[in-house]
């Protein structure tokens, strides 16, 4: 199947096509840079918010069309890698539209969100020039740039894109031709006072925990502590697994443990699975249908006992069977038993599962006991 062309496809010869293409390129700089200069991004440009009019190539961007995963999420807005989400992902955006406009297909193929996103953060797009030869191969450069998983690899400002796009029209009308060449970058610039979110300096705990990450993808159960004192970088360097998780088709969920709150049982727990459950509530019928029989398997008769702590597990599996009511510890053992159960129906090799819990010196004697069933953990001082 292949994209919807906005942009005319019927000129005169290449040069034209890649001219006209080129100039619209411009125009949503163009645009681009007001919504940057105040501080903005617009985090949604696709074929539906890019309308053009192509008798005259003007082109509007619209905004009110709600955000949606497609083949122009960046890497950052999928929540998959440790990046934040600013203006660089319109250009990633754009990337996307400019690699379409050329080659006539798709970024990616998928078949489900899972394999989108793992695309998305994972898979490296062919170079335009090598599915048409006719594409100049500076503008295949141009796309890649703009492609790049990394934000800080990309171009630093629209105006900077802008100029490498004028830059090639003005040399491919001198010359007559678009095979064109120049260094690509070199006026891109930054008015913007950013600092790097790459950790540095981290490449052995950041190891080891990528070594565990492929460990667990071959069914194998680990705990690892990260020890450090406050504010020194912990979270960011959990967080550097996201990439490596998310090209095993794995998951990350995350919860915090709160000093005020010890006396809820397994409360940072609970907050990571209905992290878990929200994710797995936007994938596709067929997918959501398949979870639903790998759940009520894993929980047999006890799944109330798991919608009474995570309710949204009850739009997956349905009503359940009231469950018998127990003494105290009783209770506690069974949902223990079926919290288990219910945990190994996500940590399989096919998805392998991280649970980052944060904040562990308020964590309730509910969890640790929950976690004697895993092997003795591995303690690193992270230096972060």
């Amino acid at each position: 199947m292949k994209p919807k062309y906005t942009v005319k496809e019927l000129a005169p010869n290449w040069m034209h096509k890649a001219q006209h293409i080129i100039t619209v390129a411009i125009d949503i700089c163009n645009q681009l840079v007001t919504i940057h200069d105040k501080d903005k991004l617009h985090g949604n440009l696709n074929s539906e918010t890019i309308q053009i009019e192509n008798s005259t190539n003007t082109v509007v961007i619209k905004n009110e069309i709600k955000y949606t995963l497609s083949q122009y999420t960046s890497p950052e807005q999928t929540g998959r890698i440790n990046k934040l989400v600013d203006y660089r992902t319109d250009l990633y955006s754009l990337g996307v539209f400019l690699y379409q406009q050329f080659t006539g297909n798709f970024l990616f193929t998928f078949s489900d969100e899972i394999e989108l996103i793992h695309s998305i953060v994972a898979k490296i797009p062919t170079p335009p020039h090598e599915l048409n030869s006719d594409i100049p191969p500076v503008i295949s450069q141009i796309i890649l740039k703009l492609l790049s998983k990394n934000p800080e690899d990309r171009y630093k400002s629209a105006l900077g894109l802008k100029y490498d796009l004028e830059l090639f029209l003005k040399k491919s009308e001198s010359e007559k031709s678009v095979n064109v060449f120049f260094p690509i970058g070199e006026m891109d610039f930054s008015n913007r006072f950013e600092i790097p979110q790459k950790l540095y300096g981290r490449d052995s705990e950041t190891e080891i925990l990528l070594n565990a990450v492929e460990r667990i993808s071959n069914l194998n159960a680990e705990l690892l502590i990260v020890k450090g004192f406050s504010g020194i970088g912990k979270t960011s360097l959990v967080n550097s697994i996201h990439k490596k998780l998310t090209e095993k088709h794995g998951y990350f969920i995350s919860g915090k443990y709160d000093q005020f709150k010890r006396n809820i049982p397994y409360s940072a727990l609970i907050q990571a699975f209905n992290g878990l459950i929200s994710q797995i509530l936007t994938e596709h019928p067929e997918k959501l249908a398949a979870w639903k029989s790998k759940i009520q398997t894993a929980l047999s008769i006890n799944g109330q006992v798991i919608i009474d702590v995570i309710p949204d597990l009850e739009l997956i599996i349905g009503k359940q069977p009231k469950i018998e009511k127990l003494e105290p510890n009783e209770a506690q053992n069974r949902f223990r038993y079926v919290f288990e159960n219910f945990i190994e129906a996500f940590a399989q090799k096919k998805h392998p599962l991280v649970v980052f819990l944060d904040d562990l010196q308020w964590v309730d004697m509910a969890t640790l006991n929950c976690n004697r069933s895993l092997p003795p953990p591995s303690l690193f001082q992270s230096g972060v």
